[in-house]
């Protein structure tokens, strides 16, 4: 899945906003080279808490290396020189209390406080997590960095040949309001 978002606001230089550059990518030639192409664009990475250390690390040393993210689960956690957020840390309490999924969002920052294995407490479709944590996390990165032309929302185990983004969002006027991906996430943005 990848959600490509646009704000339909004028970009303003010198906003105050939080850089989140891979410093995995400082330095590399390739990266360099791409570097002026991804300035305006922020990679937004959705991992469960399940999978943070099966699908993360390859993406973040391989084809994420060179690109400006920022990551977001069910807990927070730091990998690396990566902060991981919570994407659900600002849900309101009465959503947690009468929602089945927050069941396991509970069980998730338990494991987590007690240096339990995570990967036993995985998503299903009785407690989908995903579908609470979308719209936080995309108004969380465009809060910590709101001069961006261009947002994009991946998952975890989701390729990103960055030539083919810069060379594709090169050709779209990021002053109109785009959205493109699944079409059933749309729905459930248009919902909210």
């Amino acid at each position: 899945l990848l959600v490509l978002l646009c704000p339909s606001r004028p970009h303003t230089a010198g906003s105050e906003s939080i850089s989140f550059s891979n410093p995995l990518g400082q330095g590399d030639e390739v990266c360099d080279v791409l570097a002026r192409g991804l300035k305006d664009m922020l990679f937004i990475v959705r991992s469960e808490a399940s999978t943070l250390y099966n699908h993360l690390p390859s993406r973040i040393l391989g084809d994420l290396k060179c690109a400006p993210i920022v990551v977001f689960s069910t807990i927070s956690h730091q990998i690396g020189p990566h902060t991981v957020f919570n994407a659900l840390a600002n849900v309101s309490d009465s959503t947690k209390t009468s929602e089945p999924a927050f069941e396991l969002y509970n069980q998730l920052q338990e494991a987590k406080d007690t240096f339990a294995d995570l990967s036993e407490l995985k998503e299903d479709g009785s407690h989908d997590l995903g579908k609470f944590s979308l719209v936080p996390s995309l108004v969380a990165a465009y809060r910590m960095n709101p001069d961006k032309k261009w947002y994009l929302h991946i998952e975890d185990r989701t390729y990103v040949s960055l030539p083919n983004i810069i060379s594709w969002t090169s050709a779209l006027n990021s002053s109109e309001p785009v959205y493109t991906g699944s079409q059933a996430a749309l729905a459930a943005l248009e919902s909210r």
